[in-house]
């Protein structure tokens, strides 16, 4: 059945065939399950504490996406070699990740006690020493998810009943337009607890499109002028509103940008393929308290951090609105 689904797609061209083959392989190894409406498909890996695809402790286990298929084009898919579900940052697309420096109870927790990692579970302290998000803490305990589905929406909804204080509701859903190439995701946090919930979440928007290496086809646009915080090792420069990539990337490189600041719409990004004539527009409708880049070979990643204070009996809701597009170009030569 499945096997016929992506011969059908192929043939319709929704999808590149050669990023199919691999796709195949892959997404049945692992939990997964696909929305769609009439012009995009999207494929996601379920949380699974014992087989999902991602198992590590630092992002949230809701909502990874593996691609997205949009006009014959692929969105988001594998950015490393080989896959080890335990590893921090063996995750792709849009995986997120709540209190990055301080997850709660870190450090009131004694070596050998227990904190909670959102949207992961409860891990355990190894040492004296400040967190880190890459080091590999212990799961000893994960927090379960409830997941609900239609065609063209899905919703992962995790509680914490009860932590030294801590507690919460945490529900994500995402949801494609009916006829429009646009998924948002939406975020609703209630602080159930008995402390202020003090955090912040960001989403690490690991993107690549059509399997295209990071370099000179690839441009970040921004509705504000851009700054960096520092000179991206040359592999790229900001000029004006945008960041051009002026070489592929042979390691990675990490900065802070400004800009956004005073801007009007201070929490948006596209993503251009100039090669390909396409487009990923990232908008968010909370204002960041830090919008970070980081990129490498087959990824470039725009993290606006959403910092999160809520007393008990709070609740904060925010919004993700990812819009695919072809550039005018590519739409000159479809007529």
């Amino acid at each position: 059945m499945r096997k016929n689904l992506w011969i059908g797609l192929c043939l319709l061209g929704w999808v590149g065939c050669g990023s199919l083959a691999a796709l195949a392989d892959l997404l049945p190894t692992y939990p997964h399950t696909t929305i769609q409406n009439n012009v995009l498909i999207v494929e996601l890996y379920l949380p699974d504490a014992e087989q999902g695809y991602y198992r590590g402790t630092r992002f949230e286990w809701s909502g990874i996406v593996q691609q997205i298929h949009y006009a014959g084009h692929t969105f988001f898919g594998d950015w490393k070699t080989g896959h080890n579900p335990a590893n921090h940052d063996d995750v792709n697309a849009i995986a997120s990740e709540f209190g990055m420096h301080s997850p709660l109870g870190y450090a009131e927790a004694k070596p050998g006690e227990s904190f909670v990692k959102m949207g992961v579970g409860e891990l355990i302290k190894a040492a004296s020493e400040p967190y880190h998000f890459a080091s590999p803490y212990t799961l000893a305990q994960p927090l379960a998810w409830t997941v609900t589905q239609g065609t063209d929406w899905i919703e992962f909804q995790q509680s914490l009943p009860d932590f030294k204080g801590w507690g919460y509701d945490y529900t994500k859903q995402i949801e494609l337009s009916a006829d429009a190439p646009v998924m948002r995701v939406h975020h609703t946090l209630k602080n159930t607890g008995h402390v202020n919930l003090d955090t912040d979440y960001y989403c690490h928007n690991f993107t690549i499109i059509d399997e295209d290496p990071i370099g000179p086809d690839y441009q970040l646009e921004f509705p504000f002028v851009v700054t960096t915080s520092n000179d991206m090792k040359g592999y790229a420069e900001a000029r004006g509103t945008q960041i051009h990539f002026v070489q592929t990337i042979p390691d990675s490189f990490h900065t802070l940008l400004q800009g956004w600041e005073e801007a009007s719409s201070p929490n948006e990004i596209m993503i251009k393929n100039t090669k390909r004539g396409v487009a990923l527009r990232i908008r968010g409708d909370r204002a960041p308290h830090q919008f970070a880049l980081w990129t490498t070979a087959l990824a470039t990643c725009p993290e606006p951090f959403i910092p999160i204070f809520l007393k008990p009996g709070e609740t904060m809701t925010w919004q993700d609105e990812y819009t695919f597009m072809l550039l005018p170009s590519a739409l000159d030569e479809d007529r």
